[in-house]
C-alpha cells in the first residue's frame, strides 16, 4: 500500500506560520479560523498576483523555515508507514524542494521513503503547474491520499483513489467520493 501525505495543511501547520508572517508583515490580526479560503489572496483581500507575491516572500522568510508539524499526524503517519510505503506530495515551489525534504526528515525521520513536488501552486496564476497531484497519484500507484485542498481531493477521488480530507477552516464541505477526517477521529485510523 502506498499512502501519500500533503505537506502544508496536513503534515505541517502552515496556517499558523502564514498567519504569523502575514500579521507581522502586513499589520493584520488573522487567526487560524480566519483562513476560510484555500486561495489565500481571498482571505487577505488582495489580488491573486499580490497573493502570489506575498507567498514568495513567505517562502523566503524565517516563518516558513520554522513551521511546525501537526502533532496528531505523527501517529497517523507512523501507523501507515507500518502498513506500506509513505510518500509526501506537495505543490510547494520546486525551488523549495531541498528545504521541504529536510523539514520532512526533521519531523518524520523514518516514516517516508520518497518526497514528490508536483509543481508550483504559487506561480502568480494560482494554478498548479503540471504534473498535478492527481496525475502523480495515478503514475505512482498511490492508494490513499491525505489532503487539505478540496479541488485536489476531488481530482484524486475521480481517479478511484481513496482520499482523506483533513478538516480545516478552508475546506468545510465534503465532496462526493472523499472522506472527511478531523483531529478528533485520527485515533480511529491508527
Amino acid at each position: 500500500m502506498i499512502t501519500a501525505f500533503d505537506i502544508d495543511g496536513v503534515l505541517a501547520d502552515c496556517a499558523t506560520a502564514i498567519n504569523n508572517f502575514h500579521n507581522a508583515m502586513f499589520n493584520t490580526n488573522l487567526k487560524y479560523d480566519d483562513l476560510t479560503h484555500y486561495d489565500l489572496h481571498r482571505a487577505w483581500k488582495c489580488s491573486p498576483t499580490e497573493g502570489a507575491r506575498r507567498m514568495e516572500v513567505f517562502f523566503d522568510s524565517h516563518y516558513f523555515d520554522e513551521m511546525l508539524p501537526y502533532h496528531r499526524m505523527k501517529g497517523v503517519v507512523s501507523s501507515y508507514a507500518k502498513k506500506g510505503k509513505n510518500v509526501t506530495m506537495t505543490s510547494r515551489p520546486p525551488r523549495k524542494e531541498t528545504q521541504s525534504n529536510l523539514w520532512v526528515k526533521r519531523y518524520y525521520p523514518k516514516d517516508f521513503y520518497a518526497n514528490y513536488h508536483t509543481g508550483d501552486k504559487y506561480d502568480g496564476k494560482g494554478e498548479c503547474i503540471y504534473p498535478n497531484k492527481a496525475v502523480a497519484c495515478k503514475e505512482l500507484g498511490v492508494d490513499l491520499l491525505f489532503e487539505d485542498c478540496i479541488e485536489t481531493a476531488v481530482k484524486v477521488a475521480e481517479m478511484k483513489k481513496d482520499v482523506m480530507l483533513i478538516d480545516r477552516p478552508w475546506n468545510r464541505y465534503t465532496p462526493d467520493g472523499v472522506t472527511r477526517i478531523s483531529d478528533r477521529i485520527f485515533r480511529i485510523y491508527l
